[in-house]
């Protein structure tokens, strides 16, 4: 479906990882944020919740940044249950939507891969907001995410770490001020070769 129409989607997800770092290789994901939303983009369902995979240790760093401490991951989800979650909501027919997409990608990627699942996102089409801000808005020379929502005058947003929350809003502000048909050339199809 790349490259199609907005409409054309069954459903759309909006997502948010926190990591305890930045390395694919080695960091683990520790906090996972989603909005589902059906084809008119009301939502269905928006839930975060927080994983517990191979005893991970959040380095102070990230508490000071993420503000989730140890304790917050003890009772999260477990591999397993990550695993089922990700396979409920996440559909070929679905767009997958995310601030800075490939980080989120690399590391559901790398989780699925130690965790020997076969890599339910291979043909997903995905959409970068980052990217929509960008080629909707060419003058603005800031595309940070707290400069998408100042640059929209976006209001009621109490948690900024919930970047799914922010995608939806930003997506539907975007929907209402621009022909986003003429942004699909941004959608892309993730394939695993």
């Amino acid at each position: 479906m790349a490259g199609g129409d907005l409409k054309n989607y069954y459903k759309y997800l909006f997502v948010d990882i926190e990591t305890t770092g930045l390395d694919v290789e080695n960091d683990s994901i520790i906090k996972f944020c989603y909005v589902l939303a059906d084809c008119d983009m009301n939502i269905e369902r928006h839930e975060a919740v927080f994983i517990n995979t191979d005893n991970v240790i959040i380095p102070e760093e990230i508490t000071a940044i993420s503000e989730i401490r140890q304790s917050d991951i003890v009772n999260g989800k477990s591999g397993a249950d990550f695993v089922g979650l990700l396979k409920n909501i996440i559909r070929k027919d679905t767009l997958l939507v995310s601030y800075n997409v490939q980080f989120f990608m690399s590391f559901v990627m790398q989780f699925l891969n130690k965790s020997n699942v076969p890599n339910i996102l291979s043909g997903v089409d995905r959409l970068d907001v980052y990217d929509v801000f960008k080629a909707s808005e060419k003058d603005n020379k800031r595309y940070m995410l707290k400069d998408a929502v100042r640059f929209y005058n976006l209001k009621n947003i109490s948690d900024i770490q919930d970047t799914s929350t922010v995608c939806y809003q930003l997506l539907n502000e975007m929907k209402n001020r621009y022909n986003l048909s003429e942004i699909k050339y941004l959608i892309k199809n993730f394939k695993i070769y």
